[in-house]
């Protein structure tokens, strides 16, 4: 779905994670979706909570770098304005 730009079907499939579990993996996706919306600050959440609050699944990188880096660039877009 991300592949596709599939917006739809990635939070659908987001949502149905949540109500079980949870990966880092669905709180990435979830942050990428806000930070394409240019909500910052929800996508800032987020990524938190793919580094913090749960766990990787499939790929360690949403749990760490990628989730770091997305992090920050949402504090800066957030401080810049």
């Amino acid at each position: 779905a991300r592949l596709r730009g599939d917006s739809q079907t990635i939070l659908k499939m987001c949502l149905k994670d949540l109500l079980s579990e949870g990966s880092s993996e669905t709180c990435y996706e979830l942050g990428e979706y806000f930070f394409e919306n240019e909500d910052y600050a929800e996508a800032a959440l987020w990524y938190y909570n793919a580094m913090h609050e749960t766990q990787s699944i499939l790929n360690i990188h949403t749990s760490t770098d990628w989730a770091e880096c997305r992090y920050e660039e949402c504090s800066r877009k957030l401080w810049n304005k």
